[in-house]
């Protein structure tokens, strides 16, 4: 793994560029390096599983989590690592330096991989584990933006192009398994042709994408060019799971189930300002709840907060599904990572199963939190109320987000 110590041109001409320092994503890519030989070991094992005969369905659930796991952290890393080696070699002067968009979407993968690798291990080590993601997992949000640059979709091109290759080295060992089962029912064999089309298609998908580029290709074919990579890449990474747990076949082709918790009949209903029994703190992190009101100018800030909010009952309902899916465990308290940087100052959370909260869709292991501001309405600007999704990350930043700018 090349290390990159960019010097005093590299640092000028990244910043002429609008580039970002890419250290905190080096430091990702050094740490994500277990994924591959985690990776390689559950190859060996799964070939060994096979070479004795084992077909998909007669391998163990601890097994199969462990497999689906490491293939999932292993896929993330390969993305990020194609990634930022596509942008290196794209701009050489910058190496070590990439496009703000680029370094977002790098972020995405490698956030992730951790906590695949945890799960990995902690199922190889419990029989008993049972994953508490939901599966099939899908890929980290695509950050969009007009337009890709040239090294991001050569980045995506690499990663597809890796991905394809292992996910089609597992279902040829899938396929030859199962085929010597002679005892396989009629929805599993139409499971092993399920995967067979999904594999193809997604390889014409690829494939289209990889006749219409070249090294000079126009920005005018950037958009289908990524189209089809960002298809291709979410569908190997689907099936890289399928392939593992073969029960995950025929969710691959159906719309990500999220469950829906707004309007639910079942939600706690938050006191509004102005109500007994109101808390003003209520959307602000718990593990920093006490430190924000031993603070003067966050009290004033949350006060304002409150008193400029147009529809406080949105405010709350939306805070009440959180609430509410923090106590399901469908989420959990990031607390590695602290409150978010503004008023009120909201927790960070991660998604264990696919939910929607207001009106936005999260996916396993996504980051969140409840951006609520009044900041911009002191230049005529809407309040701000939003479930924001993104790669947090530690910050010593406070922002007391006053409306009246004082």
């Amino acid at each position: 793994m090349t290390q990159f110590h960019p010097g005093l041109l590299n640092r000028l001409y990244a910043l002429v560029r609008g580039e970002v320092s890419a250290d905190t994503l080096e430091g990702y890519r050094r740490a994500g390096q277990g994924a591959y030989e985690l990776f390689s070991a559950v190859e060996l094992e799964r070939q060994t599983l096979a070479a004795k005969g084992s077909h998909p369905w007669a391998v163990d659930q601890a097994s199969r989590v462990r497999f689906v796991c490491t293939w999932n952290a292993f896929a993330l890393q390969v993305l990020g690592d194609r990634f930022l080696d596509a942008d290196y070699k794209q701009v050489p002067l910058t190496a070590g330096f990439v496009p703000p968009v680029t370094a977002r979407q790098v972020l995405g993968f490698y956030d992730q991989v951790a906590n695949w690798l945890t799960r990995a291990e902690r199922a190889g080590q419990d029989a008993a584990y049972r994953l508490d993601l939901s599966l099939p997992a899908e890929l980290p949000e695509w950050v969009e933006v007009e337009p890709c640059p040239k090294a991001h979709l050569e980045g995506m091109l690499e990663a597809a192009r890796s991905l394809r290759e292992h996910a089609e080295t597992a279902l040829h060992v899938f396929e030859e398994t199962a085929s010597e089962q002679g005892g396989l029912d009629a929805r599993q064999r139409a499971v092993v042709d399920k995967l067979r089309g999904l594999n193809a298609q997604a390889n014409t998908e690829l494939q289209y994408a990889e006749r219409q580029w070249t090294p000079n290709v126009t920005e005018d074919l950037h958009e289908s060019i990524e189209s089809h990579l960002k298809s291709a890449t979410g569908q190997y990474y689907g099936l890289g799971q399928a392939l593992i747990a073969p029960e995950l076949a025929d969710q691959l082709e159906k719309p990500s189930q999220h469950n829906n918790t707004s309007g639910s009949s079942n939600l706690a209903i938050l006191a509004l300002p102005g109500q007994p029994g109101f808390d003003p703190w209520c959307l602000t992190d718990p593990n920093s709840r006490a430190k924000w009101k031993k603070d003067t100018k966050a009290q004033k800030a949350v006060n304002l907060l409150w008193q400029s909010d147009p529809n406080s009952k949105r405010t709350l309902e939306i805070q009440a599904e959180i609430d509410a899916a923090l106590e399901r465990q469908d989420i959990w308290l990031d607390e590695n990572l602290g409150s978010y940087f503004c008023c009120p100052w909201s927790a960070i959370y991660r998604v264990k199963r696919g939910l929607t909260i207001g009106d936005t869709k999260l996916r396993a292991l996504e980051q969140f939190t409840f951006d609520v501001s009044a900041e911009e309405m002191a230049e005529g600007g809407a309040f701000k109320r939003e479930v924001m999704t993104g790669s947090f990350q530690p910050t010593n930043d406070v922002d007391y987000c006053d409306p009246t700018n004082d």
